[in-house]
């Protein structure tokens, strides 16, 4: 029985289409990844699924290879504080497939802004924080 041969060419060709899978499959998570690093730069906080606490990526419980590439995917809760963020950083965080909750201060965050992400993720709550009084409100 014949083995079967590959070219040179053949397996050059196999290794291309590869590594495009693979270019266009990593995208979004460095998409995600450079998000959460400029959320965490500028004071917000990430809640990850199953978390009881903020943490930033140095943080992350999942080795420092798995958080580069999948906790993004894990994000639950994005805090948006300051006025840093605008409606911009609320069309990103679709990104995250499973975002359950946004909490933002108002301010540079409109409601344009506001009903544009209820389109892109209609299942995330988005709650407002209005200071003092929206903390009243949770205890």
């Amino acid at each position: 029985m014949p083995r079967p041969q590959f070219t040179l060419r053949a397996l050059l060709v196999a290794m291309l289409v590869v590594a495009i899978g693979l270019t266009g499959y990593t995208h979004r998570y460095r998409a995600q990844n450079a998000f959460i690093t400029s959320i965490d730069e500028r004071g917000g906080a990430i809640y990850y699924q199953h978390d009881e606490r903020p943490e930033s990526r140095s943080q992350s419980r999942s080795p420092c290879w798995f958080a580069w590439l999948f906790d993004g995917d894990k994000v639950e809760t994005v805090v948006l504080r300051g006025r840093k963020f605008d409606d911009g950083d609320l069309r990103r965080l679709a990104l995250f497939p499973n975002l359950k909750t946004v909490i933002f201060e108002t301010g540079t965050i409109t409601e344009a802004g506001v009903s544009r992400f209820r389109a892109l993720l209609p299942d995330c709550d988005i709650i407002p924080d209005n200071g003092p009084v929206f903390i009243r409100k949770l205890l």
